[in-house]
């Protein structure tokens, strides 16, 4: 039966598709947790939690346990985006930095400090997990342009002329 994760007052809620009953799939006194994203293999849920007294990703088995911190730091997590193979996540923070996290090594780096939108930039995977596309300011306009990111080789490149708004 096909389900479906909500968050609703600080716990995490798994809903029928059809029929069926709710169950509470995530909560803890004192606790806030928020934004789940299925993973594409539909095998690990990442979701945020403040349980550290910071916002903090968490990914865990689709059932919920086995649950591991693999962000550190304060700041506000804006977003998260699984990669098509559910080896990645890029996500959007309160610094206005788009991150990459490499859930097989633990390494969390910077893709591109963003400009403008306290919500993140949209972002895609291609389809094979090498490439992530945004969109974000050329430097001293007020104009996108669309920017690729090598995930192995921590290299961005800008795809677009930015004489135009252009987004991903």
């Amino acid at each position: 039966a096909k389900r479906v994760l909500v968050e609703t007052r600080g716990q995490i809620v798994s809903l029928p598709v059809g029929d069926g009953e709710a169950r509470l799939w995530k909560a803890q006194a004192g606790v806030r947790f928020q934004s789940p994203v299925m993973s594409p293999d539909a095998k690990k849920v990442a979701y945020i939690s403040d349980e550290s007294g910071e916002q903090q990703i968490v990914v865990s088995d689709a059932d919920g346990s086995n649950a591991k911190t693999v962000t550190a730091g304060a700041r506000q997590i804006k977003s998260i985006k699984w990669s098509p193979d559910a080896k990645w996540i890029v996500y959007y923070d309160s610094r206005m930095s788009l991150r990459s996290l490499d859930l097989t090594t633990g390494d969390d780096v910077e893709i591109d400090h963003m400009s403008g939108s306290w919500y993140g930039p949209l972002v895609s995977f291609t389809p094979d997990s090498k490439w992530v596309t945004y969109p974000n300011q050329v430097v001293h306009t007020t104009i996108n342009a669309v920017y690729l990111y090598n995930l192995a080789e921590k290299r961005r490149v800008q795809v677009s002329d930015g004489t135009a708004d252009d987004f991903a």
